[in-house]
């Protein structure tokens, strides 16, 4: 079975993980199924396991990927690319950096409003240790909402102009590859029922085998983002795709939408079970990376609900967008007031709320019990999206910077070391 704990960490007092898990939580002994816990006014942050420890022993797993996804938008005044630890990556991601112009030339262009004066020093702080940087192009920040990008597929001579275009930024920077972001083919607009056009998978091919004959003949990488299990068959012809590419995306996450009734786990591993089943069935397993995400999708529950937990019927109400990063949910859980919940029901899962502000999100727990389907299928490694709204400077949940991108890495690596979960 694909889904267990990760038994080989250990617990300060030598206990096996699973054994010792449960008893970690702010003092209390056995706290049977559900570990529920109230940070205290006072008190920000839960320690469910022991302090972490970044000098680790490692079994030497170390041939596998981590691609830190880098979002333009993230960037302010206080935080720029110097705040970026490229020693935790082993590839980097550019998301946003550039857009398509308004203009029928299909020109990609600076997207300087979204502090682009970071994306060359990140180009040559990676480079300079020999870590490839990929170029994401393809979504409503890039100017290429899904409307848009299938009129610019359908045409031949578009599809060789965006070609063209693309290139020009990867060769005049110097960038080692291209992550075509185009998630929603056939499907488009905001309802996956709504818009769409028939050819979009087969357009979507010829892109693709475009840019792979134009990379590869440089040498450059060309990767891929998949979508959720529904549109498996309906979105992507990964028969043909496998020979194009060299890295496809399986987003490790699955976010509430609009007709969710109750609160649930973001990412279930019954659904990461069947994404990677699926698609090792047809894309090589070593071309595989799994998405554990660093931002989420918050939810109101009903105020009229009795109790809060999995299940919980929600209101369609405007969202507390502070719980929709790892850092602004470890910034709200300084305020106090927030409880937090690990493992309910015995699944590996976490949430937290605050009074009805509801979400789903990605501990350290949850992503080291992912990184345990990536070894344990061999696949190529693991993405996280966006590394920019993590912990980057350990001040907001204090248990240092770049807390799951740090947990990613030691899981990946084969540490046996421990860790700590925050908030």
């Amino acid at each position: 079975m694909l889904v267990k704990l990760v038994d080989k960490i250990l617990c300060d007092d030598g206990d096996l993980y699973s054994d010792c898990f449960a008893r970690k939580t702010s003092g209390k002994e056995d706290v049977g199924d559900s570990e529920r816990t109230k940070t205290k006014e006072s008190e920000a942050k839960i320690d469910l396991l022991p302090e972490y420890h970044d000098n680790c022993s490692s079994q030497g797993v170390e041939n596998k990927y981590l691609n830190c996804w880098i979002r333009s938008i993230d960037f302010n005044e206080k935080f720029t690319h110097k705040g970026i630890n490229v020693d935790l990556c082993t590839h980097a991601t550019l998301i946003h950096f550039f857009r398509l112009g308004n203009d029928s030339s299909l020109q990609m262009q600076e997207n300087v409003e979204k502090r682009f004066e970071n994306f060359q020093p990140l180009v040559k702080m990676f480079q300079t240790k020999n870590k490839p940087v990929i170029l994401a192009v393809g979504l409503d920040e890039d100017g290429l909402p899904p409307g848009k990008f299938s009129a610019i597929a359908s045409k031949e001579g578009s599809r060789s102009l965006f070609v063209n275009s693309v290139m020009q930024v990867i060769e005049k920077y110097n960038l080692d590859g291209l992550l075509l972001n185009w998630q929603y083919p056939v499907f488009w607009e905001d309802n996956i029922l709504g818009k769409s056009s028939a050819y979009d998978g087969i357009n979507y091919v010829h892109l693709m085998r475009i840019f792979s004959e134009k990379l590869k003949s440089k040498k450059r990488i060309l990767q891929g983002y998949s979508t959720a299990n529904l549109a498996f068959s309906m979105f992507f012809d990964f028969k043909k795709l496998n020979s194009l590419v060299d890295h496809w995306f399986l987003p490790f996450f699955h976010f509430e939408g609009p007709t969710s009734t109750t609160t649930a786990i973001s990412s279930p591993y019954n659904r990461a079970e069947s994404m990677v089943s699926k698609h090792m069935g047809i894309i090589s397993p070593d071309k595989l990376l799994l998405g554990i995400p660093t931002f989420y999708k918050p939810v109101v529950v009903d105020p009229k609900a009795k109790g809060i937990r999995l299940g919980t019927p929600l209101k369609n109400l405007p969202t507390n967008q502070r719980l929709s990063t790892f850092r602004s949910l470890c910034e709200e859980a300084a305020k106090g007031g927030m409880t937090v919940v690990h493992n309910e029901n015995n699944v590996v899962n976490s949430y937290a709320f605050v009074k009805n502000d509801w979400v789903s999100y990605d501990s350290s727990i949850v992503a080291i019990n992912k990184v345990r389907m990536v070894l344990d299928n061999n696949l190529a490694g693991v993405f996280v999206p966006f590394i920019t709204v993590d912990d980057y400077d350990g001040k907001a949940c204090n248990c240092g910077n770049f807390h799951i991108l740090r947990s990613i890495k030691n899981a990946l690596m084969g540490s046996v070391c421990v860790v700590k979960t925050c908030p």
